[in-house]
């Protein structure tokens, strides 16, 4: 799951000349976006400043590790969350799926319930399978092996991964303490995939910093009205949204919100 990196860029029509790119991420992929639009930047010969954020110990160990060498990265280990520039730091628990890293969340019985509206029957579980197959030749191959009983063995997989899960204490701030810290002055590109907190760390920016902000794509959960009020945040904030889901998502509440402000920019 989660925001496709190629597609993430592709989709709002960069030039991949980021200066800042603040890659909002409690479940941060283990620095695969990062590292790619660290690396993308650099290959058309532009300078790029990516900041990641991953509260969690073992998956910030994990995308420290992956991005270690690039020096466009910037790693934080705590996650964001409401507030302003003076709101103290705060931690809250977040539970860490040895089996699923991507899948962290302080949102826990949020996510359960999401999982088990995916898994839950075996028509589901073709839908999603089907979307994956479309996007690799490999898996396609893989699944054609297993086809008669490829529903259940996801099932079964799923259930036992999502299963075992670990509570961590983790540290959080606002995006408007970093954008103060830092001195961020531009952000390009501001990338949230963070499993149900995404309001969270939208409310964590203060009104006038938002005009620094030039594209956002963030994928919302939209769990008791949340995708509405993310379109209003942005939309007061005099963003043009466009929102997208893929079929498997229609009836999960798992949208893609999609926003680009500047034609000129992308």
């Amino acid at each position: 799951g989660g925001i496709g990196h190629r597609a993430c860029l592709r989709r709002l029509r960069c030039q991949l000349l980021l200066s800042v790119s603040i890659d909002c991420v409690p479940s941060g992929n283990v620095g695969v976006f990062a590292r790619y639009a660290a690396e993308a930047v650099a290959a058309a010969g532009g300078t790029a400043e990516v900041h990641s954020f991953e509260p969690l110990p073992p998956v910030h160990d994990l995308h420290q590790r992956n991005t270690q060498e690039l020096d466009a990265v910037t790693l934080h280990n705590f996650g964001l969350c409401a507030g302003d520039s003076t709101t103290k730091s705060t931690t809250v628990t977040f539970e860490y799926f040895p089996g699923l890293p991507g899948n962290g969340t302080m949102k826990f019985e949020e996510r359960d319930m999401f999982q088990k509206k995916l898994f839950a029957s075996t028509e589901g579980v073709k839908k999603y399978l089907s979307q994956l197959a479309s996007t690799s030749k490999a898996l396609r191959c893989l699944l054609a092996l297993v086809y008669p009983c490829r529903a259940a063995l996801v099932q079964r997989f799923y259930a036992g991964r999502a299963a075992d899960h670990i509570p961590f204490e983790c540290e959080l701030r606002t995006a408007a303490s970093v954008i103060h810290a830092e001195g961020i002055s531009v952000i390009d590109l501001l990338k949230i995939d963070v499993e149900g907190a995404e309001l969270d760390v939208m409310q964590g920016i203060e009104k006038e910093q938002w005009k620094i902000v030039r594209q956002v794509v963030a994928e919302v959960h939209d769990h008791e009205g949340r995708l509405q009020a993310v379109r209003d945040l942005l939309c007061s904030a005099d963003f043009d949204v466009t929102v997208e889901q893929e079929e498997m998502f229609r009836t999960l509440g798992q949208p893609t919100c999609v926003r680009r402000m500047h034609d000129s920019l992308c």
